[in-house]
Protein backbone atom coordinates (compact mmCIF):
# COMPACT_ATOMS: atom_id res chain seq x y z
CA UNK A 1 0.00 0.00 0.00
CA UNK A 2 2.78 2.29 0.85
CA UNK A 3 4.50 1.93 -2.57
CA UNK A 4 1.33 2.22 -4.27
CA UNK A 5 1.30 5.95 -2.47
CA UNK A 6 4.47 6.26 -3.15
CA UNK A 7 4.38 5.48 -7.12
CA UNK A 8 1.01 7.87 -7.81
CA UNK A 9 3.07 10.54 -6.19
CA UNK A 10 6.24 10.00 -8.34
CA UNK A 11 3.57 9.58 -11.49
CA UNK A 12 1.80 13.02 -10.59
CA UNK A 13 4.85 15.11 -10.17
CA UNK A 14 6.43 13.36 -13.53
CA UNK A 15 2.95 14.39 -15.32
CA UNK A 16 2.74 18.08 -13.53
CA UNK A 17 6.26 18.26 -15.36
CA UNK A 18 5.74 16.55 -18.83
CA UNK A 19 2.46 18.93 -18.86
CA UNK A 20 4.22 22.13 -17.67
CA UNK A 21 7.18 21.26 -20.48
CA UNK A 22 4.52 20.72 -23.05
CA UNK A 23 3.05 24.17 -22.40
CA UNK A 24 5.96 25.89 -22.63
CA UNK A 25 6.76 24.40 -26.02
CA UNK A 26 3.34 25.31 -27.21
CA UNK A 27 3.23 29.02 -25.76
CA UNK A 28 6.98 29.91 -25.50
CA UNK A 29 6.17 30.52 -21.57
CA UNK A 30 5.96 27.66 -18.51
CA UNK A 31 3.14 28.69 -17.02
CA UNK A 32 4.56 28.59 -13.45
CA UNK A 33 6.91 31.26 -14.58
CA UNK A 34 4.22 33.76 -13.34
CA UNK A 35 3.60 32.87 -9.65
CA UNK A 36 5.15 35.22 -6.72
CA UNK A 37 7.57 32.49 -5.14
CA UNK A 38 8.20 34.24 -2.70
CA UNK A 39 7.15 34.15 0.98
CA UNK A 40 4.84 36.40 1.90
CA UNK A 41 5.34 39.35 4.30
CA UNK A 42 3.27 39.06 8.28
CA UNK A 43 3.74 41.63 10.45
CA UNK A 44 3.81 41.47 14.37
CA UNK A 45 0.97 43.73 16.16
CA UNK A 46 1.56 46.01 18.33
CA UNK A 47 1.49 44.62 21.73
CA UNK A 48 1.39 47.06 25.29
CA UNK A 49 3.67 44.93 27.55
CA UNK A 50 2.15 45.70 31.15
CA UNK A 51 4.79 47.20 33.95
CA UNK A 52 5.59 44.75 36.04
CA UNK A 53 7.17 45.23 39.35
CA UNK A 54 9.74 42.29 40.20
CA UNK A 55 11.67 42.20 43.05
CA UNK A 56 14.68 43.37 43.21
CA UNK A 57 17.21 40.45 43.37
CA UNK A 58 20.31 40.54 42.50
CA UNK A 59 22.68 37.77 42.11
CA UNK A 60 26.42 37.80 42.59
CA UNK A 61 27.70 38.17 38.78
CA UNK A 62 24.16 39.54 37.81
CA UNK A 63 23.97 43.53 37.76
CA UNK A 64 24.69 43.91 41.44
CA UNK A 65 26.39 46.93 43.52
CA UNK A 66 29.31 44.66 44.62
CA UNK A 67 30.45 43.22 41.65
CA UNK A 68 33.17 40.17 41.91
CA UNK A 69 32.42 40.13 45.62
CA UNK A 70 31.50 36.52 47.22
CA UNK A 71 28.02 36.22 48.26
CA UNK A 72 26.72 34.23 51.38
CA UNK A 73 23.58 31.62 49.70
CA UNK A 74 21.61 30.03 51.96
CA UNK A 75 19.79 26.32 50.74
CA UNK A 76 17.57 24.81 52.82
CA UNK A 77 14.45 22.32 52.59
CA UNK A 78 10.93 23.69 53.36
CA UNK A 79 7.89 21.57 55.20
CA UNK A 80 6.65 20.13 51.90
CA UNK A 81 9.82 19.31 50.59
CA UNK A 82 10.77 21.92 48.19
CA UNK A 83 14.44 22.68 48.12
CA UNK A 84 14.85 27.07 48.45
CA UNK A 85 17.40 29.38 47.95
CA UNK A 86 18.23 32.88 49.49
CA UNK A 87 20.63 35.16 49.93
CA UNK A 88 18.76 36.11 53.27
CA UNK A 89 18.94 33.99 56.60
CA UNK A 90 15.94 31.94 56.51
CA UNK A 91 13.34 32.59 59.11
CA UNK A 92 12.36 29.89 61.45
CA UNK A 93 14.05 27.30 59.73
CA UNK A 94 16.58 25.22 62.09
CA UNK A 95 18.18 23.13 59.06
CA UNK A 96 20.03 24.84 56.37
CA UNK A 97 23.29 24.99 54.16
CA UNK A 98 25.46 27.81 53.60
CA UNK A 99 27.14 28.23 50.26
CA UNK A 100 30.00 30.99 49.46
CA UNK A 101 29.45 32.02 45.70
CA UNK A 102 32.47 33.53 43.69
CA UNK A 103 31.18 35.17 40.63
CA UNK A 104 34.80 34.79 39.29
CA UNK A 105 34.76 31.11 39.23
CA UNK A 106 33.16 28.45 37.06
CA UNK A 107 30.14 26.85 39.68
CA UNK A 108 30.34 23.60 37.85
CA UNK A 109 32.90 21.32 38.92
CA UNK A 110 35.65 19.16 36.54
CA UNK A 111 36.42 16.04 36.49
CA UNK A 112 39.79 16.10 37.86
CA UNK A 113 42.04 14.54 35.92
CA UNK A 114 44.20 11.45 36.98
CA UNK A 115 47.59 11.22 37.61
CA UNK A 116 49.39 9.12 34.88
CA UNK A 117 50.83 6.02 36.12
CA UNK A 118 54.65 5.58 35.56
CA UNK A 119 55.36 2.75 32.92
CA UNK A 120 57.33 -0.09 34.78
CA UNK A 121 60.33 -0.70 34.29
CA UNK A 122 61.40 -3.74 32.00
CA UNK A 123 63.96 -5.62 30.98
CA UNK A 124 64.51 -5.13 26.49
CA UNK A 125 62.82 -8.06 24.91
CA UNK A 126 64.94 -9.99 22.98
CA UNK A 127 64.39 -9.35 19.25
CA UNK A 128 62.89 -12.18 17.53
CA UNK A 129 63.49 -12.51 13.69
CA UNK A 130 60.06 -11.58 11.45
CA UNK A 131 58.46 -13.10 9.65
CA UNK A 132 58.11 -12.55 5.79
CA UNK A 133 55.87 -10.04 5.00
CA UNK A 134 53.46 -11.65 2.45
CA UNK A 135 53.25 -10.96 -1.78
CA UNK A 136 52.06 -7.43 -1.44
CA UNK A 137 52.28 -7.24 -5.75
CA UNK A 138 48.73 -7.67 -6.34
CA UNK A 139 48.75 -7.67 -10.17
CA UNK A 140 47.04 -10.48 -11.82
CA UNK A 141 49.04 -13.52 -12.64
CA UNK A 142 47.81 -16.89 -14.34
CA UNK A 143 48.24 -18.72 -11.07
CA UNK A 144 46.51 -16.25 -9.01
CA UNK A 145 43.69 -16.38 -11.64
CA UNK A 146 43.62 -20.16 -11.40
CA UNK A 147 43.36 -19.95 -7.09
CA UNK A 148 40.53 -17.29 -7.30
CA UNK A 149 38.77 -19.12 -9.98
CA UNK A 150 38.97 -22.84 -7.88
CA UNK A 151 37.93 -20.63 -4.67
CA UNK A 152 34.68 -19.48 -6.51
CA UNK A 153 34.07 -23.13 -7.49
CA UNK A 154 34.53 -24.72 -4.54
CA UNK A 155 31.93 -21.48 -2.92
CA UNK A 156 29.65 -21.67 -5.53
CA UNK A 157 29.67 -25.70 -4.56
CA UNK A 158 29.10 -25.37 -1.58
CA UNK A 159 26.17 -23.00 -2.05
CA UNK A 160 24.36 -25.54 -4.06
CA UNK A 161 24.73 -28.16 -1.40
CA UNK A 162 22.61 -25.62 0.97
CA UNK A 163 20.54 -25.13 -1.55
CA UNK A 164 19.80 -29.12 -2.02
CA UNK A 165 19.95 -29.56 1.92
CA UNK A 166 17.07 -26.76 2.07
CA UNK A 167 14.88 -28.04 -0.08
CA UNK A 168 15.31 -31.30 1.44
CA UNK A 169 13.84 -30.15 4.41
CA UNK A 170 11.05 -28.02 3.29
CA UNK A 171 9.88 -31.01 1.11
CA UNK A 172 10.20 -32.82 4.10
CA UNK A 173 8.04 -30.67 6.53
CA UNK A 174 5.57 -30.77 3.63
CA UNK A 175 5.37 -34.03 3.08
CA UNK A 176 4.29 -34.49 7.21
Amino acid sequence: MKWLLVKLVMMAVVLAGLLNYALYLKTGQSPLANIDWRMPKFKVPDVAIPDVNLPNVSLPGFGSDNEGEVATVYKWVDAEGVINYSQTKPEGVNQFDTMEVDPNTNLVQGEPIPEPEPEPETKPKEEKPTAALPDMNLLPTPDRVQKLMQDAQNIQTQMNDRTRQLEQAIQASGAK
